[in-house]
């Protein structure tokens, strides 16, 4: 009878090392998935942030641009119709005078 539940101990010993050692493969391989996952998870986060970041910084970028240009523009048109009306005013002083 000895033999029995000495075998029997054994028995429940080596299958409690076995689960054990079952439970902890399959927690480790969680926990591996789960900070594959995070880091992935992560890295997309900030891929896509810094996605978004530069094509705001474009957009910023071409806005300025445009609006340098724009007032550039305005202000060669303003000079160009200074110098016009000046050659004309002296046009016609010439013509008057004549």
């Amino acid at each position: 009878m000895e033999n029995i539940v000495s075998d029997e101990t054994s028995r429940l010993k080596e299958s409690s090392i076995k689960t054990i050692g079952t439970l902890f493969k399959e927690t480790e391989t969680a926990l591996t998935d789960f900070l594959f996952i995070s880091s992935t998870d992560a890295q997309k986060d900030i891929e896509n942030y810094k996605e978004s970041h530069q094509t705001q910084l474009m957009k910023t970028k071409n806005q300025l641009l445009k609006q340098d240009f724009q007032e550039f523009s305005q202000e060669k048109s303003k000079e160009i119709d200074i110098e016009i009306s000046q050659d004309i005013e002296g046009f016609l002083e010439e013509i008057l005078s004549n």
